[in-house]
């Protein structure tokens, strides 16, 4: 029985961090099937997103292949332990860290010698993942933010805000480059709605160094990346994803609304060449 756990665990971690196990291992079946192998990459990608290059390893891990007549009961198997991790996690903190190039050989070893339940999550995939699930409130708290990884969180944008759910982006200086145009991506991302805001401290003495993402109140990352292509890929970074339940309210314990009210606050509503009515103004909060 260990030996069993042992071989699936890998595909079960990455499992459990979709947003349905069960309806990603009916994807994973297809690559199963007599002809399914050409498309396993793109079913890899829709199934795991950023994490989609670990799946090939967590299959050969499990013995999953096609022509294997034991694959889809044994992905059935991964189904069930991912799901008992799913519930596991809920209270259990995750480690996320940045692996630049210099460090992924050891990084790498590392994971060999841990068992995969408790590898850590890499912090891009983890952020995108916090983001996609949230259904009600998504902060985004970073100093500096890029185009690139802008982009990549409008989606999420999109969807939350036409749901009816709202986002604050926390920001430095949201009205100097790459900050502008990443403020701008986003605030387009949310335009049809109007259900974002964005809280930034542009003057001298002042400024944002915490970085967090969290999403309804539940789910957190909070560390040392900013939402950047640097801290994303090229810098080591290190940081802690948090799951909440009913009786852990993140924002209670980082209440971020009113810390932000304690200093003198831009509401950016968007770029210097918009027209006179809608340009940022400065308020004071107090």
């Amino acid at each position: 029985m260990d030996g069993l756990l042992a071989s699936l665990t890998p595909l079960a971690t990455l499992l459990s961090r979709t947003s349905d196990p069960s309806v990603t291992c009916a994807a994973l079946a297809a690559v199963l099937d007599p002809g399914g192998a050409g498309q396993a990459g793109e079913i890899f990608r829709q199934c795991f997103g950023a994490d989609a290059a670990s799946a090939p390893h967590a299959l050969d891990a499990a013995r999953i292949a096609a022509g294997r007549a034991d694959g889809k009961i044994r992905l059935a198997q991964a189904e069930v332990l991912a799901l008992e991790i799913q519930r596991n996690r809920q209270l259990a903190p995750c480690l996320a860290m940045t692996v630049p190039d210099f460090l992924r050989t050891a990084w790498n070893e590392h994971l060999r010698d841990t068992p995969a339940a408790d590898w850590p999550r890499e912090t891009w995939p983890a952020i995108l993942d916090l983001a996609s699930h949230a259904s009600s409130e998504l902060l985004l708290a970073a100093p500096f933010l890029s185009a690139e990884h802008a982009r990549a969180l409008a989606a999420s944008v999109t969807r939350l805000t036409e749901a009816g759910g709202q986002v604050l982006l926390v920001t430095q200086a949201s009205d100097t480059p790459p900050n502008l145009s990443s403020v701008r991506l986003l605030r387009d991302a949310a335009r049809a709605n109007g259900r974002i805001d964005v809280w930034s401290w542009p003057g001298p003495g002042l400024g944002v160094h915490f970085k967090a993402v969290i999403a309804d109140r539940q789910q957190a990352y909070i560390g040392s990346a900013n939402l950047t292509t640097h801290a994303a890929i090229r810098q080591a970074e290190a940081g802690v994803v948090l799951h909440g339940n009913e009786r852990l309210d993140l924002y209670a314990k980082a209440d971020v609304k009113r810390y932000a009210c304690t200093a003198p606050a831009k509401f950016c509503t968007d770029s210097p060449d918009l027209p006179a009515d809608e340009r940022p103004r400065s308020e004071t909060r107090t």
